[in-house]
């Protein structure tokens, strides 16, 4: 069966990869709430304006990082429910926080049912995940605020300046573009996710499976992703690579509940975010996962090629803000799950991030089928 490309019913317009942040919102007058909050990212009381604000986590939630998964909900929670309150497009900075929630949740209980059936190595290495990689999204996010508040003459908090200047928060190219989506007040739910899915998978996983693999403290934590950087033809990887793409079914089920938090968080009608859901994280027909699952792979790769020294941090962030558009675009004009899966397949060949020798089937993860019940008929019940 020929699979029609995405890619040909629209013109590609390439990302450049120095994107600045869009500043905007920034033009407006400063509007004053009852609380004394203001309505420009920085949400700084304005009898503070001379001086420096308080840090506020749910707009500048870097530096500090957080060290465990409790700390990355609450701070993701604090996110969520501060940008709700701001007015268009602004409060489209809460929407992947949102959607965030309701992953880290499902792999939070993925990793009590690995304690419950006696694997604590393969529980602590998801919980050691957790805070690592949302860390990288807190760093980009308060980077981009840094610097969207300095471009408007709004002030910083001391702390964010430092790290701001000393270099250890900054913006990454693959990440600005879902940060510019966000001043977007035409912005889709699909281009919202699929630009942070891009920058977080695309771009962070790789660097936190490497560095959880060299670094973290935990002997077991960093066998689990050390694995995941030792050659491809090792039988280790494709076993440890296959157990980590499972969990692009956890995200299929996860697609209710994010459903749900961004029509609640939106106010919209919940097919239109249904749908947008499911091209980025769901199951459809046949067992066919959304993009997710194809993102992680990349990410896999990309891993190893950082650690064999194939490619740089750099040239990795150079090459998925080129893509950005690309899987935005896709996510936005998809018919089904199917076309859009050969279609990022595609892509991510194209601009370097997937093998050439994979296949979209590779990635497929079929439904499971119900176990079925082989008690003979007439056999009392246990017990």
């Amino acid at each position: 069966m020929t699979i029609p490309s995405l890619r040909s019913l629209r013109t590609t317009q390439r990302l450049d990869t120095n994107l600045q942040p869009t500043t905007a919102a920034f033009a407006q007058p400063v509007v004053q709430q009852s609380n004394g909050d203001v309505f420009v990212p920085g949400s700084t009381p304005v009898a503070q304006a001379q001086g420096q604000p308080p840090v506020n986590p749910a707009v500048f939630p870097y530096p500090p990082g957080v060290s465990t998964p409790e700390e990355a909900l609450a701070r993701l929670e604090a996110m969520r429910d501060h940008w709700q309150t701001q007015p268009p497009p602004l409060n489209n900075y809460g929407a992947f926080p949102a959607a965030y929630i309701e992953m880290t949740e499902a792999l939070l209980a993925e990793a009590a049912r690995y304690e419950q059936a006696g694997d604590p190595a393969q529980a602590a290495a998801i919980r050691a995940m957790v805070p690592a990689f949302a860390n990288e999204y807190f760093e980009g996010f308060a980077a981009n605020q840094a610097n969207m508040a300095l471009a408007a003459g709004q002030p910083v908090p001391a702390e964010v300046m430092t790290a701001l200047q000393n270099g250890s928060i900054s913006v990454p190219g693959s990440w600005q573009a879902h940060f510019n989506e966000c001043l977007n007040p035409n912005a889709s739910v699909s281009a919202l996710l699929g630009t942070a899915m891009n920058a977080h998978i695309l771009y962070d996983l790789p660097r936190v499976i490497r560095d959880l693999s060299t670094t973290h403290p935990d002997p077991q934590v960093r066998a689990a992703y050390d694995v995941l950087v030792v050659d491809s033809g090792n039988p280790r990887y494709q076993q440890a690579r296959n157990r980590f793409l499972e969990y692009g079914n956890i995200f299929g089920q996860a697609a209710g509940p994010i459903t749900d938090a961004l029509t609640g968080y939106f106010g919209v009608n919940e097919v239109t975010v249904a749908n947008a859901v499911a091209g980025v994280f769901g199951v459809a027909e046949g067992g066919v996962t959304g993009a997710v699952g194809l993102l992680r792979g990349a990410a896999f790769e990309m891993a190893l090629s950082l650690h064999l020294g194939n490619i740089t941090p750099a040239e990795l962030d150079a090459m998925v803000a080129r893509y950005s558009p690309e899987l935005a675009a896709n996510l936005d004009i998809a018919v089904d799950n199917l076309s859009l899966l050969h279609a990022i397949h595609a892509g991510l060949i194209e601009y370097g991030l997937l093998s050439e020798h994979t296949s979209v089937e590779d990635y497929l993860t079929p439904v499971p089928a119900p176990t079925p019940d082989l008690t003979p008929v007439g056999t009392p019940p246990p017990g």
